[in-house]
């Protein structure tokens, strides 16, 4: 039996995770309230474009920038979903909410149901951001501040890995080197025993052991730019 099949029959839930560039985003949002709300600072604070359609809207809509968050009012009609990429249905109205599903499945548009989690594509994921980490999670089971918990207790220990993996995006996307060489010194620096050199500041003394003066003065030309 598949892994997902066996997981299923124990009620997790299966994710197939994926990261999207938020400011290419075109959210739909049905319904402005509380949870709406949350779900729409969310994207703007990524730079989504959004438009938010409702008959009454909470007060703290006003306060976002008109350029980024448009709010409609009136009732749904599929021509809100056409243009967008990502549908968060947030109301309570059973028939309008199977309708608002059936119209994102012909159209083949993601949409996440805040009401009935489990009825919709998926969920947001809780978020934390560090200056060059961003971290996601979930629970299997349903758990939303469980996942808070989790992400919070993550948090704390992104600062030990902050300026490292700049480091290494840097030599990842800045150097020009053969490729085997590259592929080489990449898998090397992503490891625990070359961060732990690199804490005690070493880890230009251990390139030196492996790799020749001209590469390591890349590297360190890259450090300077910090």
């Amino acid at each position: 039996m598949p892994e997902y099949s066996k997981a299923n029959l124990h009620g997790e839930l299966s994710y197939a995770p994926i990261t999207l560039f938020g400011e290419k985003l075109k959210i739909g949002v049905i319904g402005a309230g509380r949870g709406a709300l949350i779900k729409v600072r969310n994207f703007y604070n990524k730079g989504s474009e959004i438009e938010v359609l409702a008959l009454d809207f909470l007060e703290d809509f006003y306060k976002f920038n008109g350029d980024k968050v448009k709010l409609i009012k009136g009732n749904y009609n599929k021509d809100f979903i056409l243009d967008k990429h990502l549908i968060i249905i947030a109301i309570d109205d059973e028939v309008v909410i199977n309708e608002i599903k059936n119209d994102c499945e012909k159209l083949c548009k993601i949409y996440i149901n805040s009401s009935k989690f489990k009825e919709g594509m998926g969920v947001i994921p809780v978020t934390r951001e560090s200056k060059f980490i961003t971290v996601a999670v979930n629970t299997k089971v349903g758990n939303p501040r469980g996942s808070v918990m989790v992400a919070e207790s993550i948090t704390e220990s992104l600062q030990e890995f902050d300026e490292y993996i700049r480091l290494t995006g840097q030599i990842r996307n800045s150097l020009i080197l053969d490729k085997e060489i590259k592929d080489n010194l990449l898998k090397f620096i992503n490891t625990s025993d070359c961060k732990f050199f690199y804490t005690k500041n070493k880890i230009f003394q251990v390139f030196k052991l492996f790799y020749d003066e001209d590469l390591v003065r890349k590297i360190k030309s890259l450090r300077k730019e910090e």
